[in-house]
């Protein structure tokens, strides 16, 4: 938003601070804490599967596939099972959550142009 502003320069620039993706340790603990904050029941074995399906441990994606899991079991009710992680991934990839992907489109319509993004594009979405 800054930059479509033309504003960059009355900002403070921030420090970019890499962070490396978890360890499936270290993810097992971050699911662990967040669902337990939130006072979450979930069976153990969604552990494992959440790891598998999210593959790229970054603390950031694992928020996103969490936050929904919370309002799956909000909306349930019972304690969070593995379809529920389906379900998660399923509303996650809404449309309604376009702001938090709209930079790798982005991305890719600048690096990609004519047929070439359109194929990526076609690529990805059967991906």
């Amino acid at each position: 938003m800054v930059k479509k502003l033309t504003s960059t320069s009355v900002i403070n620039d921030l420090n970019v601070v890499e962070i490396p993706p978890l360890s499936e340790e270290e993810a097992r603990l971050f699911i662990k804490k967040i669902l337990s904050n939130y006072q979450i029941p979930y069976a153990e074995e969604i552990l494992d599967e959440l790891l598998k399906e999210v593959n790229w441990l970054i603390p950031f994606h694992l928020q996103l596939v969490i936050q929904e899991l919370i309002e799956v079991y909000e909306n349930t009710a019972t304690p969070l099972g593995v379809e529920a992680i389906e379900q998660a991934i399923d509303q996650l990839l809404n449309i309604r959550n376009d702001i938090y992907f709209e930079h790798y489109h982005q991305r890719l319509k600048h690096i990609f142009k004519g047929p070439a993004y359109k194929f990526v594009i076609a690529f990805l979405n059967i991906l």
